[in-house]
């Protein structure tokens, strides 16, 4: 069974590409997210988790909804993490996280897609978008078969400098609440309209920013030309 968080739709075609491959259950958390429901699931097949990283590390909100989650069947668990250059140090928290809930670690496989993280990166233009999904899905194909065999992805190299900047990345984008919008396209101050779990809203005490949970949930508060290169829209911030 795989079950995905997307909110550009960078993890939405990784998670189709796979059930395509493995004619296997393809399961969206946002529409459970958006309604405040628990997932209480069961496959036979490995469970397979699919999400972009966050500061080196999986989504809080889709963290929280599988923590909440029940699973019965197969204890077998991978993770697919889209990402616009590498996952980092991610594989501690999943380890962590596999634990907790009583899973048999697969390993975790990152996958670069086009790059949505606007605020700071800037976006690919067609032609190298193009290129990043097509290795994507040559790369998700492999996967695909790895999962099929019931094989373990390849171990991540952690370095320790990976291991620290893990701790910087996670201080530089874990520790505000609203960012400024003063340098985004005006399309992006309706934010609501865009993101999938609603979760953004315009601060009118604080012009030109963005209230959300997190910083990391808002960082990305920016339109990106939606792409005909795949076969779901890649369209808005890093919530992919």
């Amino acid at each position: 069974m795989i079950i995905y968080f997307t909110g550009t739709g960078n993890s939405r075609h990784l998670a189709q590409q796979l059930a395509k491959i493995l004619d296997d259950d393809c399961i969206s958390a946002v529409s459970y997210i958006k309604e405040n429901k628990v997932g209480d699931f069961h496959s036979e097949k490995a469970y397979i988790f699919v999400c972009p990283v966050y500061a080196w590390q999986m989504p809080h909100i889709f963290e929280e909804f599988l923590n909440k989650s029940t699973f019965s069947g197969s204890t077998d668990c991978y993770f697919v993490m889209n990402c616009g250059d590498e996952i980092g140090n991610a594989e501690k928290g999943i380890k962590a996280f596999c634990a907790r809930k009583g899973f048999q670690y697969r390993g975790v496989l990152g996958i670069k897609m086009p790059e949505n993280y606007i605020a700071i990166f800037r976006a690919p233009d067609e032609e190298t978008e193009k290129r990043i999904i097509t290795a994507a899905d040559k790369k998700i194909a492999r996967a695909a078969e790895t999962i099929r065999h019931r094989e373990a992805f390849p171990p991540c190299n952690i370095t320790a400098i990976d291991k620290l900047t893990r701790l910087f990345i996670r201080w530089l984008f874990l520790t505000k609440n609203s960012i400024p919008l003063k340098d985004v396209p005006a399309a992006a101050l309706a934010p609501k309209a865009v993101c999938s779990i609603t979760s953004l809203s315009k601060t009118e005490s604080l012009p030109g920013a963005v209230a959300a949970p997190t910083a990391w949930h808002v960082s990305a508060a920016a339109l990106k030309k939606p792409s005909n290169t795949a076969s779901t829209p890649l369209a808005f911030a890093d919530i992919s």
